[in-house]
């Protein structure tokens, strides 16, 4: 079983795998395989620990996977997308890595190793390897939405539409293509096709808290923000370790002049990630950053500490 088609956090949103309805019918399946397939059945078994949120079981069952047979590219890049949502962006690196070197013609490999180099900032790398994902499997629609998503940091919106439209084209279910070209949308000032691609995905899948989030912004440019706030508070409900919102949510609160509010959502991003939640905060505190992300944390320190804390 290939679960290596995860697209990136960060701006690709949580909704993770696409599993089979009946993968607990599949785990019992490679149980009954017996002793020759136990590698195949812990593999499997990881994928159910997977779509359940236990990624540290996961992890474990690949480790058993690989023990037994370490030559499988596809387990490598299991484990390094159970590592990836962890947050292991090393180990993660280091499984598809290994996978490619043990099948360097992997699709998924390259789709898995870029959303990895993306989420390090390496954002020229990451779009090299979907790249490569594309050139391999040009029917791989992950490959599309993460280049779209990477085409989008780098300021290309026409390639990122593009590929985006392409992966919606191959899989018209594809939440996550619909909320990325809605991020998109939202960039170039379309509001209207914004809103519409983000509750295309939330009707795909309500339990995103990266959609609810996305939602809460397009609102926010609206000039909504008690809509906004909610679509926020919503998301936090649903993952409570996602950094971005958290700043989001302070800039919203930041404009009802709540600033207890502002400093509140700050200081928990720092908590979470601190040079990733500064670089992303600065900004809105500076109109010229430079791009040294320790000195931005010094600046959004300094700048919170300066806002009156409500006691």
């Amino acid at each position: 079983m290939d679960l290596s088609q995860r697209t990136a956090p960060s701006m690709l949103t949580d909704s993770g795998y696409q599993y089979p309805a009946n993968l607990d019918a599949l785990v019992e399946q490679a149980a009954a395989l017996g002793a020759q397939s136990q590698s195949e059945f812990h593999n499997t078994r990881g994928a159910t620990r997977f779509a359940r949120g236990d990624l540290a079981g996961a992890i474990g069952e690949y480790d058993a996977a690989l023990a037994l047979d370490p030559y499988r590219p596809e387990f490598w890049c299991n484990r390094a997308g159970a590592r990836h949502a962890l947050g292991d962006l090393d180990g993660a690196l280091a499984d598809s890595n290994k996978a490619l070197e043990l099948k360097p013609s992997y699709a998924c490999a390259w789709n898995a190793r870029g959303a990895v180099r993306r989420d390090q900032g390496d954002f020229h790398g990451a779009l090299a390897d979907f790249n490569e994902a594309v050139r391999l499997d040009p029917d791989l629609a992950v490959a599309y939405n993460s280049r779209g998503a990477a085409r989008h940091d780098l300021g290309q919106s026409a390639g990122a539409l593009a590929d985006l439209d392409e992966a919606i084209r191959l899989k018209p279910g594809f939440a996550d293509a619909y909320a990325n070209r809605g991020a998109v949308r939202l960039g170039l000032g379309d509001l209207t096709g914004a809103d519409a691609d983000c509750q295309r995905a939330l009707s795909l899948a309500p339990a995103s808290a990266s959609f609810h989030a996305r939602r809460g912004a397009i609102l926010q440019q609206q000039n909504n923000l008690p809509a906004a706030l909610s679509e926020y508070d919503r998301a936090l409900e649903l993952n409570s370790r996602l950094f971005w919102v958290y700043i989001l949510r302070g800039n919203a609160r930041y404009h009802c002049g709540d600033w207890r509010g502002l400093c509140a959502d700050y200081e928990k991003a720092f908590a979470l990630q601190a040079e990733r939640s500064a670089s992303m905060a600065i900004r809105i505190l500076l109109p010229r950053p430079n791009s040294n992300p320790p000195r931005h944390c010094a600046v959004v320190r300094s700048t919170c500490s300066k806002i009156p804390k409500i006691r």
